[in-house]
């Protein structure tokens, strides 16, 4: 016969306790993104990861990575551009840097294929161009 053990539903102060550590645990990755020194300290961001202190400095000390534009890809050169929805999202550019480029237009929807961003920005969801209500230009060159 199958074990037929009661289990009870979780009281509304169990269930906020579990909230709270998933909260604290995305805060601290988060955290980890916007001061890697911290994040790599208490080891919440890999050594492999690009922001990795350890990664930084091998990069900084590698002569060619300034040298040679051809190494420089959408993962070690992202564009900084972003943008605030009117729901107050921020939304990052997924391109490589130096993709901007308004004279070339995007394509927007239409039954046979997806929007296309152009020169413009994206995050693969929405399009924008430097000059939208709410975008943080692209820093650098």
């Amino acid at each position: 016969m199958a074990d037929q053990r009661q289990t009870r539903q979780p009281t509304p102060e169990e269930d906020i306790r579990v909230l709270y550590k998933r909260v604290a645990r995305l805060n601290d990755q988060v955290a980890a993104l916007l001061n890697p020194e911290w994040g790599a300290s208490n080891g919440i961001l890999p050594e492999g990861h690009p922001l990795h202190p350890d990664t930084m400095k091998s990069d900084a000390a590698d002569p060619q990575s300034e040298a040679d534009p051809e190494r420089l890809t959408a993962t070690t050169a992202p564009c900084t551009a972003s943008f605030r929805d009117v729901r107050g999202t921020v939304r990052a550019c997924n391109q490589a840097a130096g993709h901007y480029d308004e004279t070339r237009e995007p394509a927007w929807p239409t039954p046979l294929g997806p929007p296309t961003p152009g020169g413009l920005h994206t995050d693969g969801e929405s399009i924008w161009h430097d000059r939208a209500d709410g975008a943080t230009p692209h820093r650098g060159g």
